[in-house]
């Protein structure tokens, strides 16, 4: 929790340095999505994805122009993530921060940087419908790198629609028995938002 709270007064920190200088254009805004997530399961010798599940995305945006064509975006949202393998689904609730620098145009823009996010539940749920809580076996923050693009339309650019990729930076297991294995998070995300 206390690597969360740093994360965040570092991100709110980059807000306020990049607000001084260019306090006139920021905007906030908000966004709803879907992710179409896998789990990547590691073995010793070989590893392979599970199938894919599809989870809810909710939350805020900011951004604050670094330049005339590049943004700093700071994110904080609601992610559901996990997978499907031998009849066991994997449901993976995250609070996640992407602290994002995106390149744009008039309407399009390209983005990529780095994501922590807070693991909030974990549960599996196999053929019989039998649930488990399993988040005692994982990380508590799952860290990731972030690549995508949007697109906005509307009156001063109101609305944005996008299409990110999440690829994994660490395995999401706490103790891997044996060494060597583990469970890494993947997903592709769609999204609506709107600025205000």
């Amino acid at each position: 929790m206390r690597k969360v709270s740093m994360l965040i007064l570092i991100v709110f920190a980059l807000c306020s340095t990049a607000n001084a200088q260019y306090s006139s254009k920021k905007r906030t805004g908000f966004k709803v999505g879907l992710n179409y997530s896998a789990l990547r399961i590691k073995g010793v010798t070989s590893s392979s994805y599970s199938d894919f599940k599809i989870g809810a995305v909710v939350g805020l945006f900011r951004e604050i122009p670094l330049s005339e064509r590049v943004l700093f975006q700071p994110e904080l949202y609601y992610s559901r993530l996990g997978g499907k393998s031998n009849d066991i689904t994997t449901n993976l609730s995250y609070f996640s921060i992407p602290a994002l620098f995106k390149f744009h145009g008039k309407k399009l823009g390209f983005y990529v940087g780095p994501q922590a996010s807070l693991l909030l539940s974990a549960k599996q749920i196999d053929a019989a419908d039998t649930k488990s809580d399993i988040k005692s076996t994982l990380k508590s923050v799952d860290l990731s790198g972030i690549t995508g693009f949007d697109y906005s339309f509307g009156k001063e650019g109101a609305y944005v629609v996008g299409l990110r990729y999440q690829y994994a930076l660490n395995n999401i297991v706490k103790n891997p028995n044996p060494a060597g294995t583990g469970l890494l998070n993947y997903s592709v995300q769609a999204s609506f938002g709107f600025r205000f």
